[in-house]
């Protein structure tokens, strides 16, 4: 079985998309040492590209998704502008943990996010603390997210999965990922069945092994 991944659509049950009203106060958050927490997140950003571009569809999309959090007690939503100001664009907020969002950054962004970090560790004043300091983590999305957490994945209970892909990316892009993954879900389900919509949307819907989804979709 290939060890090269997807990224897959996160579960609507799993995130809650809530108008973010440009107003009130957005606390600022505190850091002991500016200096090492920039270390800290120049870590796990150095993680996150190098489990992302190992992903199956990198080649497909100009966008990589990822998790933000921040620190316990301050809500991810009222520290949007603040990590926008970075390079990122926060697409949903989860509906489990008021300091976890999903956001997206352009690949041909990544370079210029790298750039503010290092001189963000490395300025005597930490240059763009602001904007950085609100950022607890950076991750790639977790499995869990992705997929609904009643399964019992270690079963050989055949299981109806649909994946649906959003018209967030281009439709080359779209048509690309789509035809990767069905060729991924072919060599564990005969019932694979495709269809694109009028809005962009495309869609995918089998039934695979419970225990064989979890390993094609981290």
């Amino acid at each position: 079985m290939s060890e090269e991944k997807f990224h897959f659509e996160i579960p609507k049950d799993n995130i809650r998309n809530i108008k973010y009203d440009k107003h009130g106060f957005a606390p600022s958050v505190q850091r002991i040492s500016h200096t090492d927490h920039g270390q800290k997140l120049k870590a796990q950003t150095q993680d996150f590209i190098t489990t992302e571009f190992k992903k199956k569809d990198i080649e497909y999309t100009s966008d990589l998704y990822l998790q933000i959090e921040t620190p316990e007690k301050i809500t991810i939503k009222s520290q949007k502008l603040k990590i926008e100001n970075l390079g990122f664009e926060l697409l949903s907020f989860s509906a489990k943990n008021e300091s976890i969002g999903t956001a997206k950054i352009g690949k041909e962004r990544l370079n210029l996010f790298e750039q503010r970090l290092e001189n963000y560790i490395s300025s005597p004043e930490n240059t763009g603390k602001t904007y950085f300091a609100p950022i607890e983590s950076i991750s790639s999305i977790p499995p869990e997210n992705k997929i609904d957490e009643t399964i019992d994945y270690e079963s050989n209970e055949r299981i109806e999965i649909v994946i649906n892909l959003f018209n967030a990316i281009t439709s080359k892009e779209l048509l690309a990922i789509t035809n990767s993954i069905e060729a991924e879900l072919r060599q564990f389900s005969n019932d694979v069945k495709k269809r694109n919509f009028k809005n962009g949307v495309a869609s995918l819907h089998c039934t695979i092994q419970a225990k064989i989804f979890t390993t094609t979709c981290n």
